[in-house]
């Protein structure tokens, strides 16, 4: 028979009593209460959950806001100790936790607030939305090597009458989880001990577009990285593909050089020689990402236009593409269509000298400019959209912007003006998203600056609907309607010797098997999620550029138990003794051991 706590026998025990006193009930209750006590208690130390309470109390020294630099210009921001601006371009205020156990919860035990002098409304300007609460959140952070949690508290709201209050002081109670392994686990995943270019000659490798790519024997004989036959096995391909690292330090990075897999055409005699050749899938370092509206952004790389691979032959068993074969069952969903995406991104003015941002085209005395669109084999009827962002300068007056798909206004959108101190924002943003409807086969984008005094484009992307089709070289699909459907056939139109790679991690591609249908192909998938393909042409590849042999670099044994650096800094080798200085003086003022690597 199932054991019940003291409580459950209570209770069971009240729903059968038709009738009883209230003294009796309250001696019930009692004991019920002692009861679930006592079991939760036995519940808590049987399942190693165990909590503790920690206070932490702070002081924000508000004082008169400062211009900052930014992307456009300065702009008025709220300062304070330890004041800082997240992504939002909201403050937020650090507190170290001093331990890195879970946080459970978060709760205010008491605040002290002011009201935001009016004076100081133009550092708030920037931010989009401010909350009716103080926005409190927990973070991991290493310093020196140690994990550790803190809080991240926006320190401003919007009360109920519209006013800004600041948070002068305030408590907070945190629950911690101290039988937790969660941060003993984070502290174990070590970063690897040695990189994989420590050792053996590497050659780097460019791309600078998405697509297949061959290397032959012929093209590593000329580069001198091969003189002789070698064993197919001994041929790697590192890298870790296009985009730019992110910027939060808790988003997902790669610990070190990743292995690819390639497909290694050697005749089937596991030996690379004359005639034989290497193929691998590589990324450009702009990146689209399908953005949680649903619509796919373009992302330029601030940094590098070329996305670099490194090639070494040593050892054995180097990765390879593997074949995925077609899913059985009758397809729920069948598809011939394929979400398609063009920019127009043009990089040619700096407007204040500094920062990353650059602009294309200048809307001054020019007040409009048609921008043909190339959307190869668009759906004709099926709806498309574009988002269109500049920057314009107009001292007290708005700007307006229109946009006309083949000649028909998808939309209008005003930007504001910038203010006439010297030290306003030089210039502001702007920016709209509208559907259209595809017609014909040639489009264009004109934009028209209609008010205003001077305006800069900064980017239009387009999101449309494409057929599945490879008439020659190498083309991308992806249909984003098909997540979630369960069995879903694809269908492209192609000639019948074109081959179709899984893609949807570029680092592992996969050959899709698929069954001729007459006019191209058909296969079918699990689409649990957004699977990306591309189609080629056989000898339609790209070359890789060659930027030459790499010497042996470890920075990972840098971080040796034995050595335990506190800051590595790379730099160029012409800043050299800058950055020694550097490195000095932080090993002076904050004893911190430093290495600097060029």
């Amino acid at each position: 028979m199932k054991k019940k706590c003291f409580f459950e026998t209570q209770i069971l025990k009240l729903k059968n009593r038709r009738s009883y006193a209230i003294p009796d009930l309250k001696r019930v209750l009692n004991s019920i209460e002692r009861s679930w006590f006592f079991c939760l208690l036995w519940l808590l130390t049987k399942t190693g959950v165990v909590y503790s309470q920690q206070q932490e109390s702070f002081k924000i020294n508000w004082q008169t806001p400062q211009y900052q630099e930014s992307e456009l210009g300065e702009m008025m921001r709220l300062q304070a100790p330890q004041l800082s601006v997240n992504e939002e371009g909201k403050p937020v205020f650090f507190i170290n936790l001093q331990q890195s156990k879970p946080i459970q919860k978060v709760q205010w035990l008491k605040t002290e607030v002011m009201l935001m002098p009016e004076t100081w409304g133009p550092a708030i300007a920037s931010i989009q939305s401010i909350s009716d609460t103080f926005e409190i959140e927990t973070v991991k952070f290493e310093d020196r090597r140690i994990i550790s949690t803190g809080l991240l508290v926006c320190p401003i709201r919007k009360n109920v009458l519209g006013q800004i209050e600041l948070l002068v002081s305030a408590t907070v109670e945190v629950i911690v989880d101290e039988k937790s392994t969660e941060s003993e686990s984070m502290s174990a995943e070590k970063s690897a001990s040695h990189s994989v270019l420590s050792s053996g000659s590497w050659f780097k490798f460019g791309v600078t577009a998405d697509g297949v790519y061959r290397l032959t024997y012929e093209n590593l004989q000329s580069n001198g990285i091969l003189s002789s036959s070698v064993s197919s096995a001994s041929i790697k391909l590192y890298g870790n593909g296009g985009g730019m690292l992110p910027e939060p330090n808790a988003q997902f990075r790669y610990d070190d050089l990743y292995e690819n897999a390639i497909k290694v055409e050697d005749g089937g005699d596991n030996s690379f020689d004359p005639g034989d050749y290497i193929l691998f899938y590589g990324q450009s370092p702009h990146r689209w990402y399908r953005d949680t509206d649903g619509k796919y952004k373009y992302a330029y790389h601030l940094y590098a236009d070329t996305t670099c691979y490194f090639l070494t032959v040593q050892g054995s068993g180097g990765k390879r593409m593997s074949s995925k074969a077609e899913d059985a069952g009758t397809p729920f969903y069948s598809t011939s269509t394929s979400d398609e995406t063009y920019v127009v991104s043009q990089k040619k003015t700096n407007l204040i000298k500094s920062g990353r941002a650059w602009f294309g085209d200048y809307f001054n005395y020019t007040t409009s400019y048609t921008y043909p669109l190339a959307l190869p084999d668009a759906v004709n009827g099926s709806t498309a959209s574009a988002r269109v962002q500049i920057a314009s300068r107009c001292v007290s007056c708005s700007t307006t912007m229109v946009a006309k798909y083949n000649g028909v206004q998808i939309m209008s959108f005003p930007v504001s003006a910038v203010g006439p101190s010297y030290n306003a924002p030089f210039a502001n943003y702007g920016s709209s998203n509208a559907g259209f409807t595809i017609s014909g086969t040639q489009h264009t984008i004109d934009l028209i600056r209609q008010s205003g005094q001077e305006a800069w484009l900064d980017f239009i992307e387009i999101n449309y609907r494409k057929q599945i089709h490879l008439s020659s070289g190498q083309t991308f699909f992806r249909d984003s309607t098909t997540i979630g459907k369960g069995l879903v056939s694809y269908t492209i139109q192609s000639p019948s010797n074109a081959i179709i790679w899984d893609i949807t991690n570029p680092l592992r591609p996969s050959r899709q098997q698929a069954t001729s249908n007459g006019s191209g192909y058909k296969f079918q998938v699990i689409a649990d999620t957004l699977r990306e393909y591309i189609a080629f042409m056989p000898n339609s590849y790209y070359l890789p550029s060659f930027m030459g042999q790499i010497p042996n670099q470890d920075l990972h044994a840098m971080t040796a138990e034995t050595l335990s650096p506190d800051l590595i800094i790379v730099t160029h080798p012409s800043f050299l003794a800058q950055a020694q200085q550097l490195a000095d003086w932080h090993t002076v003022k904050d004893g911190m051991k430093v290495h600097t690597v060029h």
